[in-house]
């Protein structure tokens, strides 16, 4: 186990104080909640000197220089919290479970989950909104590979990894902490090499966080953590999620 705790609902400053009375009960946080991440568009694309190159992104960020080594994350289970995904895309194996591109994960949440209300969990982390596609333009970026034939022929960075898809978002709204640990959890309980989450803000860790206990367990595991800053990249280069 990772974490013993519990998500309540406490009235005011009073039920908090109560709590913090128990002697079984180490620290109180709030249960913080988190937007959905949105697509960051431009006003306007100028192409200068422009390439039909699709696999650029793969250059620009080295990786094709990885896999020119033969390292294509092949063995490598990647665990990441998001939308969910839509596993029926030929690019992410058209299947989900042992055997498939999607090897695993969980639906914490639901369609109608907006954050607030009751989540309605099982063991299928299919997206099918049109809302829910950012789990899925994540998959594809961690570990999309083309049939032969079929596509562009777009690689992601790791292509012959398996992909652990922990759903923490429904169809509209947000993500509150609990759900998020539920799914860090769950990752590593599942096995997985790597946890990725694109949901991110530069304040998590202000004002202490229960992520720090539940995320230093993992990591002295050998789990690797990468969680996004935000997803408008306007903060600088040294800053913490």
């Amino acid at each position: 186990d990772y974490f013993y705790g519990l998500s309540i609902n406490a009235k005011d400053d009073t039920d908090v104080d109560t709590l913090l009375a128990l002697p079984q009960v180490k620290k109180v946080w709030p249960n913080r909640y988190y937007d959905r991440p949105e697509p960051v568009a431009a006003a306007q694309v100028v192409t200068i000197n422009g390439t039909s190159d699709v696999l650029s992104s793969l250059k620009m960020t080295g990786a094709d220089k990885v896999h020119a080594q033969g390292l294509t994350g092949k063995g490598i289970k990647i665990g990441f919290l998001d939308t969910g995904v839509d596993w029926r895309h030929p690019a992410l194996g058209g299947g989900y479970g042992e055997g498939f591109k999607v090897a695993g994960g969980y639906d914490f949440v639901g369609d109608d989950f907006v954050g607030w209300n009751d989540p309605v969990p099982d063991n299928d982390p299919l997206t099918t909104c049109l809302e829910g596609g950012h789990g899925t333009h994540v998959a594809g970026i961690l570990a999309a590979k083309d049939p032969q034939g079929v596509g562009f022929g777009i690689s992601g960075v790791a292509p012959d990894a398996s992909l652990y898809a922990y759903r923490v978002l429904g169809c509209s709204g947000g993500v509150t902490d609990d759900i998020l640990m539920q799914g860090f959890e769950r990752a590593a309980s599942d096995g997985v090499d790597l946890i990725s989450m694109s949901i991110g803000e530069t304040t998590i860790w202000e004002g202490g966080s229960p992520y720090i206990p539940i995320l230093s367990k993992i990591q002295s595991q050998g789990i690797g953590i990468v969680i996004a800053a935000g997803n408008e990249g306007d903060t600088g280069l040294y800053v913490s999620s």
